[in-house]
């Protein structure tokens, strides 16, 4: 748990590419929820019922998971698909080494007056 701008966030630690994520004290709360012997589904309802005022939308719940997939941030109950997470960081790092590469090639020139 930490403040930033002077809002409560909690901080998520990703071991494998040390990086680490900041998520909202209402989607931790939901996160902390997720286990193998329930649903999304049934854990997203019992959280409606119980913090109907706080509680995410359908839609903020499938963009934190899928934020948290993207970010190799899940468990799943069955085998985890490590061929697809090892892609996924590939992906990264390729994005990463490309964005770099990108700006030495525009050479930035500035405005003769």
């Amino acid at each position: 748990k930490q403040y930033f701008r002077g809002e409560k966030w909690y901080e998520i630690n990703d071991a494998y590419n040390n990086k680490f994520f900041r998520i909202k004290p209402e989607a931790y709360q939901f996160v902390m929820r997720l286990t193998t012997l329930k649903s999304v589904e049934e854990i997203w309802e019992a959280y409606l019922l119980e913090y109907p005022d706080v509680a995410p939308t359908q839609e903020e719940v499938v963009t934190l998971l899928s934020q948290l997939h993207i970010n190799n941030l899940l468990y799943f109950k069955n085998n985890p698909h490590n061929d697809d997470i090892f892609e996924r960081h590939l992906e990264q790092k390729q994005k990463i080494f490309r964005g770099k590469l990108a700006s030495f090639l525009f050479i930035k020139v500035p405005p003769a007056f």
